[in-house]
């Protein structure tokens, strides 16, 4: 499936992982986190229009050619991996239910708008 900007789906996907993994030991198998970030990511990537900053039309990442859009992607995807990451730290989620996520990925990604908001770029 498309996305709208593959890098804020990564970004996402890697803070939501690294949220609820949080004060875990390390596990055997990933793989019922990795599916429940792989929807949360999705439904964070929705609520986040294509970014011309950063992404395409078509939502593929930029070549980062430019110091600016180094530090577009860089400052951008940060943020939105750190916002996923406080959102779901602790919090061991496992669902796959795209509407389980849905208030949340809302917040985050009205959040994420506030604080891109006040980023400084080359």
């Amino acid at each position: 499936m498309a996305k709208n900007n593959d890098i804020y789906f990564n970004a996402a996907l890697s803070g939501f992982i690294r949220g609820s993994l949080d004060g875990r030991k390390p596990l055997t198998s990933i793989t019922a986190v990795l599916a429940a970030a792989v929807v949360f990511a999705d439904k964070v990537d929705n609520n986040i229009a294509n970014d011309a900053l950063v992404s395409n039309a078509g939502g593929l990442q930029l070549e980062p050619t430019t110091a600016t859009i180094a530090a577009d992607e860089q400052w951008r995807a940060s943020v939105l991996h750190d916002l996923c990451a406080a959102a779901t730290s602790g919090r061991y989620f496992t669902s796959t239910t795209p509407s389980d996520y849905s208030s949340l990925a809302t917040q985050i990604a009205t959040d994420w708008a506030v604080v891109v908001a006040s980023l400084v770029t080359p």
